[in-house]
């Protein structure tokens, strides 16, 4: 029977950044209930799309990337607010470093989307809470919305 570090070792020969971003990777997707094959999918594209080998990306940034965009959208859809294109206190990004990959931003950017948040009718506070992807991004930002 093959050992840890075997399994390891051979686990780090098909997947050259480790298994433990994969292990991070899948960690948030499936704390977060997200859909593994849609990432897996958008994952797929973006290396085609980008000439780039699966091997040569970070797993773990494209996971809180995509949910990162999914969430935008769900905001943009249901408040018109793009809380990139139309923040006047700064960017909330994803900020990529492997299993150290997380949402960065200023306080005034955190504060400015919150605002916007709060002043959501309770139906498009349902109709937000109901989209995964963006139950994930308030969730790791640590924003709570009233009626949750």
């Amino acid at each position: 029977m093959a050992t840890q570090k075997q399994m390891d070792d051979f686990t780090s020969w098909f997947i050259p950044w480790g298994s433990r971003d994969v292990e991070c990777a899948v960690d948030f997707i499936e704390e977060h209930n997200l859909n593994m094959e849609e990432i897996q999918e958008q994952i797929e594209q973006f290396c085609e799309e980008c000439n780039v080998k699966i091997g040569d990306i970070d797993v773990v940034y494209q996971v809180y990337e995509h949910t990162l965009q999914m969430a935008r959208n769900k905001i943009c859809d249901v408040l018109d607010y793009d809380f990139i294109n139309d923040a006047k206190c700064g960017e909330i990004y994803t900020a990529g470093n492997y299993m150290c990959t997380s949402f960065d931003y200023s306080q005034e950017a955190l504060d400015e989307l919150k605002e916007v948040l709060i002043k959501a009718t309770p139906e498009q506070k349902e109709e937000m809470l109901e989209n995964v992807y963006f139950k994930a991004f308030v969730t790791e930002l640590d924003i709570e919305l009233e009626g949750e």
